[in-house]
């Protein structure tokens, strides 16, 4: 008994110790004292891990009457995250990062399912400041989940606020919005109507002060107290924040001015300042804005704010710049550039000083400060989304930085830096695809739990599609597969998020524009790469290892032809003949590409052109030049990206083809039947056998499954290997990840084409809207100027070269077009040059262009 009483008061007096060390070490932190703080804290650690470690020693000696550890290690855990946030402070993120770790690691070893979630929840803090979103949004993610299965309201606040921060950043406002709201309705029934204020706060940090002093240990009513008070205020602060973000400035601004006295009674109220100091440069009102940053200023210069500074700077050169002062203007991004510097690097704040300092350089007529603001702006930009985040995140992470690009752009070209200009718009061309190609596929042994439930989800709406094109009443389904539609979106984008692959990414994937010069050159072939920001276009061109640039203006009439082209893709039954875009609409290829670039890369053997958002529809092969369709010049083909030139294998005559085809759909009467398949199959089989190549297709009178689509790809290596398909496709303008192929039993959609690896280089579609593409998705627009769907679905899962229809294809015209495709395949010609065969061949016959000018070649050879 005697030891024990020993034992218990040897660890009381290392509490009462470590409590007075924590005391001075908040002290030194309240007062600004950062280098003191940082010591003290340390010290305060140190001895907590030490009356940690004599607690487990106490209770491996008397099991029976054990101490509760948890009530040591919390404290322990907070001090390191705020001693985290002061090392970050002082410029030293490593060891803010393993500091984050160690309190993650202390969580997830002591207490329970709840720390895990306080160890994710640090995790996620320590990959934020490495720049590796992706981790650190899987990490809140399971954070949520494990909140909510522990039914935890106030963990699950805490990391909804987190996740709101993060999709903020990430330009992804609504949802932000969505998770504040999500905070507030959790955090409501136990705050009741009255609001936490600082005086419950005070109160329960007395009484954990009072029990540590004691010996007594920390009940835990501080540390619930602290996080309530942060998450109540934190709701308002993060509302406020959005609605900046939506440009509503009153509204923003009286979210901020409601929790100023709580942040300022925190010694934070600086930070509320600046975001009333943003609202007023928002609204043009420099002055104001000026004087409410210099009356701030100072506060930056040390503390919890030194690492924030280049971003005040940022702001008043920005107030200066539309004041006209450009010396000062100059004199603020100097010293916000050498703050950036090591050791407090901040890529968010770097992009956007380099921009301020472009369009600065562009003001005072320095063109070549400009474009090295630009250069430096867009090269951080790309550093900070190495790795894809799902088409959604991907284009809001964009939205804030249109307006750089745009500028970018058509400075570059305006001033007739031809590599800038090829650059910086290849810098948003595709970027998910290109990262994608640039990997081996992902191997896993086991399905995640996100992955499983996102395929019994993708399973019922197939089901629920299926019943209506039987021909069921569905009606009643409508709410569950809206529901289903937008959980599937959810876990598609966390599952794409969280793959394993990105996490070898440390640098961006860049294009190397003389490696790509040097390709094309081998082939004698030109390449023109778009940006289209209504009314401008801005063209790259390159031909003959020369890069070249040009803008046009596009006019209002083009404009309009091209939403009306567009708009009748969407109709259920649309007009066949505006599918001839440039004859049926009188818009002809020099409408859209300057004239003087036009002439020069129609000289090449072939023309590939990577469009930019809309005119990633367009029919570009058969667009009229001088009288003539571009194809009767040179085969001309799309692809999503210049990058992708370097990324395709080399094609040659095909060694094995496989057939699919659904002529009739006895058990979905809703689906037309097709019987020209019967003869597209027959036609293009017969080409190929008489060629001598293999041919491996259904029996006659068989309607291909999904179950055959899987089995033409097994047993397949090597290279040359060629698939048809002959079907009725579908697009999803809501969510086009579930475009897709209908086979006989059901949707073949383009997640499942995507995540399987296919042995096919090259495939040929001929089926209906295979090849469209949106230019927005719900609320998004796709900044990213990603393609999605079908297209990019066969190129990720490995083809070389994909054929299709972005319009609605004709059963005729079809047949004959994609057989004669095939025939030139099988006597050798390349896809490029066999797509062009095809084009002339239907040109010389009656059927209409309208029904056939939509095939497109994705590919390059």
């Amino acid at each position: 008994m005697q030891d024990r009483l020993r034992a218990l008061l040897d660890v009381n007096q290392r509490r009462t110790e470590a409590g007075n060390l924590f005391l001075r070490a908040e002290a030194a932190k309240l007062s600004g004292d950062y280098q003191s703080a940082s010591v003290t804290y340390r010290r305060y650690i140190d001895i907590a891990k030490a009356v940690l470690s004599d607690e487990v020693v106490f209770n491996t000696h008397y099991p029976t009457t054990p101490l509760g550890l948890a009530e040591t290690v919390q404290p322990i855990i907070n001090a390191l995250l705020v001693s985290a946030d002061i090392e970050y402070a002082l410029g030293r993120p490593a060891r803010a990062g393993a500091l984050r770790e160690e309190a993650a690691s202390l969580s997830f070893r002591y207490l329970g399912r709840k720390g895990e979630v306080e160890a994710k929840r640090a995790s996620a803090g320590a990959l934020l400041i490495e720049g590796r979103f992706n981790e650190a949004y899987v990490a809140l993610v399971e954070a949520r989940d494990d909140s909510i299965a522990n039914d935890d309201p106030l963990a699950v606040a805490r990391v909804a606020l987190d996740l709101a921060d993060m999709l903020h950043w990430l330009g992804d406002v609504r949802r932000a919005d969505e998770e504040v709201d999500h905070a507030r309705a959790v955090i409501e029934p136990i705050v009741g109507k009255q609001p936490v204020t600082r005086f419950d706060l005070i109160k329960a940090i007395g009484s954990s002060i009072t029990s540590i002093m004691s010996g007594k240990g920390d009940p835990g009513t501080a540390t619930k107290a602290v996080k309530l008070y942060r998450a109540y205020t934190e709701i308002i602060y993060y509302r406020g924040l959005i609605l900046k973000a939506l440009r509503q400035w009153a509204e923003a601004a009286a979210c901020f001015e409601k929790v100023k006295p709580e942040y300022r009674s925190l010694g934070s109220g600086e930070a509320i300042e600046y975001q009333l100091v943003q609202i007023d440069l928002g609204q043009g009102r420099y002055q104001e804005a000026l004087q409410r940053a210099n009356a701030i200023e100072s506060a930056f210069e040390k503390g919890a704010f030194r690492p924030k500074r280049p971003v005040l700077l940022r702001t008043m050169a920005e107030c200066h710049l539309g004041l006209g002062h450009l010396d000062e203007c100059f004199r603020l991004l100097s010293d916000a550039i050498k703050d950036l510097q090591d050791p407090h690097l901040d890529p968010d704040a770097r992009w956007r000083v380099y921009g301020v300092l472009a369009r600065a350089a562009a003001r005072a007529g320095d063109d070549e400060g400009m474009l090295r603001g630009y250069r430096d702006a867009i090269a951080t930009i790309d550093s900070l989304r190495r790795a894809p985040l799902g088409y959604r995140l991907d284009s809001t992470y964009l939205e804030d930085k249109q307006e750089l690009y745009a500028a970018a752009i058509e400075g570059a070209a305006r001033t007739d830096h031809a590599a800038d200009c090829c650059a910086f718009i290849e810098s948003i061309k595709s970027r998910t695809l290109r990262v994608v190609l640039s990997m081996p596929p992902g191997t896993t042994s086991e399905e995640s739990p996100g992955a499983a439930r996102f395929h019994a989800v993708s399973r019922e709406l197939d089901g629920i599609d299926y019943k209506r094109w039987r021909g069921d009443d569905v009606r009643s389904l409508r709410q569950k597969a809206k529901d289903l539609r937008a959980e599937r979106v959810q876990l598609l984008e966390e599952v794409r998020v969280s793959d394993p692959r990105w996490r070898r990414l440390t640098v961006p994937i860049t294009l190397d524009q003389q490696a790509v010069l040097r390709q094309l050159s081998q082939r004698r072939q030109a390449a023109l790469t778009l940006f289209y920001d209504p009314p401008a276009l801005v063209c790259a061109a390159l031909w003959e290892g020369k890069l070249r640039c040009a803008r046009l203006q596009i006019a209002s009439k083009v404009m309009d032809c091209l939403a009306t082209y567009q708009a009748n893709l969407l109709k259920a039954r649309p007009d066949v003949e505006l599918h001839d875009f440039s004859s049926r609409l009188a818009v002809t290829a020099s409408d859209l590409i300057p004239a003087e670039l036009l002439d020069v890369v129609t000289r090449a053997e072939s023309l590939v052109i990577v469009p930019h958002g809309v005119l990633h529809l367009l029919p570009w092969a058969c667009l009229l030049h001088q009288g003539h369709r571009l194809f009767e010049y040179l085969p001309v083909s799309v692809l999503p990206s210049l990058g992708l030139l370097m990324q395709r294998a080399s094609l040659s005559r095909p060694a094995t083809v496989g057939l699919l085809g659904v002529a009739v759909y006895p058990d979905l009467p809703r689906l037309a039947p097709l019987p020209s398949a019967v003869d597209e199959l027959a036609a293009i089989r017969d080409a190929y056998h008489t060629a001598g190549i293999p041919v491996r297709m259904s029996p006659a009178g068989h309607q291909d499954t999904t179950s055959d689509y899987r089995d033409r790809c097994r047993g397949l290596s090597g290279q040359g290997h060629v698939l048809h398909v002959s079907c009725h496709g579908t697009m999803d303008t809501a969510e086009p990840m579930r475009s897709g192929l209908w086979l006989a039993d059901g949707k073949l959609d383009a997640v499942a084409i995507a995540e399987t690896p296919t042995p096919f280089e090259e495939v040929v579609l001929s089926a209906c809207y295979t090849g469209w593409r949106p230019t927005e998705v719900d609320d998004i627009q796709l900044n990213g100027d990603d393609i999605l769907g079908i297209p990019a679905a066969f190129l990720e899962s490995g083809a070389s070269s994909v054929l299709l229809s972005v319009t609605q294809a004709q059963g005729q015209a079809a047949q004959a077009l994609t057989a004669h495709y095939h025939r030139r395949r099988a006597a050798g010609d390349l896809p490029l040059r066999a797509a062009r065969a095809a084009q002339l061949h239907m040109l010389s016959t009656a059927i209409a262009p309208g029904a056939w000018t939509g095939f497109t070649l994705y590919g390059c050879q």
